[in-house]
């Protein structure tokens, strides 16, 4: 009678090779969330809101603040929303935490807000009655204006770059519709990506969310 050999080396071989198949699958997604974890927190430290020293109460605006709008704050009115380019405009760039691909660097890198089309010289505008937290430079998006906003049920720091001929000043209460300064050409980290346009960050609780998620409100009109 014939009897099959059983082959020890073969099946040896055929666990060690399942066992490194494993053990590259996992490397692989520990590798591939590790680079995620590093771009959102690298992502998230460059647009830490403003010196730690968050203030939002809305009681002490800068002194150059037209003296009507401690009094519009003051009123318990349900705020007006509006968007924040005047005259429209539409998202040619949505937000991603997963990296998409930069035509300007020529890589793959999160895109933490969304792009929305305007022509140089377009007017910013305050979305609704809010704060000016921060006024900064930015090397990648030029000027960027932090404006704190409290609405029913949320609470939000917008981001407004790609900014000139500012027209607030940090600490200053902001009404709705009210000028912020006006669209720049477009920064240089997205040079190459789009048209002219207003990019739009937003933040909840220290971490950067979709605008369009945390406000759909203006998305939505």
């Amino acid at each position: 009678m014939f009897v099959e050999k059983k082959d020890g080396k073969g099946n040896s071989f055929r666990i060690i090779a399942s066992i490194c198949v494993f053990v590259i699958l996992i490397a692989v997604f520990s590798t591939y969330k590790n680079v995620n974890d590093f771009i959102n927190s690298t992502v998230q430290e460059k647009y830490s809101v403003n010196d730690g020293n968050n203030n939002n109460s809305f009681k002490d605006g800068a002194a150059n603040e037209p003296e009507n709008v401690r009094e519009v704050l003051n009123q318990n009115l349900e705020p007006e929303i509006v968007f924040p380019i005047e005259n429209g405009g539409k998202v040619i760039k949505k937000f991603s935490t997963n990296p998409v691909y930069s035509v300007t660097h020529a890589d793959w890198r999160a895109h933490m807000g969304v792009d929305i089309e305007a022509n140089p010289g377009s007017k910013v505008v305050a979305i609704t009655a809010g704060k000016v937290e921060n006024i900064r430079q930015d090397d990648n998006y030029g000027t960027v204006v932090e404006i704190f906003y409290k609405i029913p049920g949320l609470e939000v720091t917008v981001f407004c770059s790609n900014v000139s001929d500012v027209k607030v000043e940090k600490g200053q209460n902001v009404v709705s519709g009210q000028e912020i300064g006006v669209i720049n050409k477009n920064p240089s980290t997205e040079i190459a990506d789009s048209k002219g346009h207003l990019h739009l960050g937003a933040m909840k609780n220290k971490a950067l969310v979709d605008p369009i998620i945390a406000l759909p409100m203006i998305f939505n009109k």
